[in-house]
């Protein structure tokens, strides 16, 4: 039986509304809160992969290169498939990992609040989206397009907003301010 994609999805959105939370209650800004977790979050996704690989969850295509796996635990939902998969959820997990380190880089080194978590947002959904053409579990599909593709360029979109935000909030001022007038 299929479940919704609300894992590493779920935790995000899920994440962005404990920032809110905290936002209100330690009075700072949301963007510095984001760069903060933004490392950590990365961090506990690839180490989420890396669960995915040992359940046998999230897995690749057929390969017939050397590094193709076999999984052959029963419980395993790659086990059925009894050929070599791409070790995709490995894949992801060393490139959430150079992210997290990449983030962290930008987090010490960023004096501009919202540089770390737009960074995550940009590079997790393109990464992501690609990783999805190598996958072959079931998932639901729009358009040829994989439900993770799609949550993808929602990100995606959305870290482009944030890139521009301040445009965007003067440029909604300034109409605002000329129908006023």
């Amino acid at each position: 039986m299929y479940s919704l994609p609300l894992i590493s999805w779920g935790g995000f959105s899920g994440g962005i509304i404990v920032v809110f939370i905290l936002k209100l209650a330690w009075k700072t800004e949301i963007f510095k809160l984001l760069d903060l977790i933004s490392p950590g979050y990365a961090l506990a996704l690839s180490i989420g992969r890396i669960g995915c690989f040992m359940g046998g969850c999230c897995y690749g295509k057929h390969t017939d290169s050397s590094w193709g796996v076999y999984f052959t635990h029963c419980m395993a939902p790659a086990s059925q498939k009894l050929q070599p998969l791409i070790p995709i959820q490995l894949i992801s997990s060393i490139l959430l990992f150079i992210l997290t380190l990449l983030l962290i880089y930008i987090y010490i080194k960023s004096s501009s609040p919202g540089n770390s978590i737009i960074t995550f947002i940009i590079i997790y959904s393109i990464s992501r989206f690609i990783i999805e053409y190598f996958r072959d579990d079931s998932r639901h599909y729009v358009f040829s397009l994989s439900d993770g593709q799609i949550y993808s360029i929602l990100m995606l979109i959305a870290g482009i907003i944030l890139i521009f935000r301040e445009s965007i909030i003067n440029l909604i001022r300034n109409k605002t301010v000329n129908r006023i007038k």
